[in-house]
């Protein structure tokens, strides 16, 4: 052979050496691994609202404590009075300074001479004879009421407030203002008074009722202390 066709065939075998192997080069590698599926798992979260539990009211034991009763009539009661069964019933001792016949200006007045610091409660009802004279407000009946509240709370005593019976059903009186006053008072006591646990003692009826004014029988006293027990949540014994 000669060297010139040597040459050629050496340069032939290069050339088809690298084109075999550009070619192996570009062929795709076959995919061995099988392809991973992603499962998205979504968890609905429970819609149920978590059972929250009520607080308990709590009974107030009132054994042994002392509180101050400021009213009229229908507080001076002296037998069987409202202010003497709840005092039976939860133990709270009584001194009770209500005259009959006297307004809630001479309830002031009362409370400027005996009301310290050492009564735990003032349980404060009047206003019915305010509410008889036609010289006496609505609102002024308030205002001494009012006045009594701030001395409780400036005395650091409990002041509790009783709104009486429904004047328009309990009373029958030629009077024809008597109701309406009554009526505005307990409204105001209701909605306005500030500094006090006000109790809605309108559950007594008129045959719980010994007159023409409801000077109240037992039945009425017992409706009333059991109103005032409940409302303050104090315990029985």
């Amino acid at each position: 052979m000669r060297i010139k066709d040597g040459i050629l065939l050496m340069l032939a075998s290069l050339v088809f050496g690298w084109a075999v192997s550009s070619t192996n080069q570009t062929q795709p590698t076959p995919q061995t691994d099988t392809p991973k599926v992603v499962v998205k798992v979504v968890i609905k979260q429970d819609t149920i609202k978590p059972v929250v539990a009520k607080p308990q009211d709590t009974i107030v034991s009132v054994k042994g404590k002392k509180a101050l009763f400021i009213g009229d009539s229908h507080t001076a009661n002296h037998n069987y009075g409202w202010q003497i069964q709840v005092c039976q019933l939860t133990g709270l001792q009584q001194n009770n300074i209500a005259v009959g016949g006297k307004t809630t200006s001479w309830m002031l007045q009362q409370a400027n001479m005996y009301l310290t610091s050492n009564y735990d409660y003032c349980f404060i009802y009047g206003g019915a004879n305010d509410m008889y004279n036609s010289h006496i407000s609505a609102y002024s009946a308030y205002s001494n009421i009012q006045a009594i509240v701030n001395m409780c709370n400036y005395k650091g005593v409990k002041a509790v407030v009783l709104t009486g019976f429904d004047y328009s059903v309990c009373t029958r009186t030629g009077n024809i203002m008597y109701p309406v006053k009554g009526a505005e008072l307990q409204r105001m006591l209701l909605s306005q008074l500030r500094g006090a646990q006000v109790v809605d003692t309108r559950v007594v009826y008129r045959g719980d009722c010994g007159d023409a004014l409801c000077h109240m029988n037992y039945s009425g006293h017992q409706k009333t202390a059991q109103a005032v027990i409940k409302a303050c949540k104090f315990k029985r014994f």
